[in-house]
């Protein structure tokens, strides 16, 4: 839980306003940025992740089967938030999205950069 929780704080004052739900909508090209740095350095989808893993502990502190459900239906919507996410992002940003996404991964955090 900690460690999801963490990954959320690191992530959420690096992207600032560029999150919620008029995340598609920006009007102003000044505010179209692809956010790079921070932890965004060494994952490409950190606050997805740190859901994952706290819907996940939610899931083991329950002690309960029920509450399996949970983690289920939250790794699949941030899957599919994060597919729509990376699809906005290639056609926005074109050549720089692809070389991001050459250089940082989705899911698991590359540690060691070039």
């Amino acid at each position: 839980m900690l460690l999801g929780f963490s990954i959320i704080y690191l992530a959420r004052p690096v992207i600032n306003g560029y999150w919620g739900p008029h995340l598609y909508e920006y009007q102003k090209s000044e505010h179209n940025k692809l956010i790079d740095f921070g932890i965004y350095g060494y994952i490409r989808h950190p606050i997805y992740l740190g859901q994952i893993l706290m819907s996940i502990a939610t899931f083991l502190l329950s002690n309960s089967w029920i509450i399996a459900l949970f983690p289920v239906y939250i790794i699949y919507t941030n899957f599919k938030r994060a597919e729509k996410e990376e699809e906005h992002l290639q056609n926005l940003f074109i050549d720089k999205f692809d070389t991001y996404k050459k250089n940082v991964n989705g899911w698991i955090p590359k540690i060691i950069r070039k």
